[in-house]
């Protein structure tokens, strides 16, 4: 059976982004699905939800800002393996300057970012520093020049984990990406 890896997106992104793209090109032995998730967290994690109930068997998850953060949240509810990417760990603190209208990086869709939505991300990330059972599938990738977010206490949020690589001259949308590959490699050929 072909392994599943879910690849979430970032804010703004979509599933057709140049990260999606490359996962499937350097996967073609593993089925890789990235949707389009809605802007509303909520939503976004019942369309999650709602594809791994429907991908049964062996799933990674990797996700790269908020995608990482609910590849976290997913992993901690469902017990699966994942790869966070510059994770937007407290996703309530640092969407909060976000709140307004947005478009998405590759179709221009307009959105608009509530504060309301605020609230279920402070949940979700209570959820994960509960509930992280397992710390043998989390896998982190963390730029240490992330413009967008501070890595600063997520040792105490999750203070244990599989594998954690720091690198530098990456920045928040980890240009050093297709660097990774190998790591998703050998977690995928674990």
């Amino acid at each position: 059976m072909k392994r599943n890896i879910v690849y979430i997106h970032g804010f703004r992104s979509d599933g057709h982004s140049e990260k999606a793209r490359l996962m499937q090109e350097s996967f073609p032995d593993c089925h890789v699905v990235s949707p389009t998730l809605s802007p509303i967290p909520s939503e976004a994690i019942q369309q999650l939800e709602d594809l791994l109930h429907s991908h049964l068997g062996d799933t990674l998850l990797v996700g790269t800002s908020l995608g990482g953060f609910y590849a976290l949240y997913l992993s901690c509810k469902f017990n699966l393996a994942c790869c966070a990417i510059n994770p937007a760990w407290q996703a309530h603190k640092s969407l909060a300057r976000k709140i307004g209208l947005h478009t998405r990086y590759g179709t221009d869709e307009l959105y608009d970012f509530r504060e309301s939505y605020l609230e279920d991300l402070e949940r979700m990330h209570h959820f994960i520093k509960d509930s992280v059972k397992d710390a043998s599938l989390l896998n982190i990738f963390l730029s240490n020049d992330d413009e967008e977010l501070s890595f600063d206490g997520l040792d105490q949020f999750i203070p244990e984990y599989r594998l954690m690589i720091r690198m530098d001259h990456s920045g928040h949308r980890f240009s050093r990406f297709p660097e990774i590959l190998v790591h998703l490699r050998d977690i995928i050929n674990e």
